[in-house]
């Protein structure tokens, strides 16, 4: 989970067959973290990072039918468009 809260792809996609429902990504937020403040710590929302310097090279699968597609096009197209190695294979 990058750190979009919405997105088209959360909005269409994910349901009971793959566990990636709202209330299951909800469940997993929840879990993960301790506090609502944590939402916006750069563990894990990573767009609360510098990401125009810096950054390791990345690998950033998606898949046709992922909720989390979004998020990944979007760290993609973040990194890249500050020239950091990235690649992205969508599946």
């Amino acid at each position: 989970l990058y750190g979009l809260r919405d997105s088209v792809t959360r909005r269409l996609l994910g349901g009971v067959w793959d566990g990636l429902k709202q209330q299951d990504l909800q469940m997993y937020e929840e879990a993960y973290l301790s506090n609502d403040a944590d939402r916006e710590s750069p563990y894990y929302c990573l767009f609360n990072n510098d990401l125009t310097r810096e950054v390791p090279p990345c690998f950033i699968a998606g898949a046709e039918f992922d909720p989390l597609l979004d998020d990944s096009r979007l760290l993609y197209q973040t990194l890249a468009a500050h020239q950091q190695p990235c690649e992205f294979k969508l599946y």
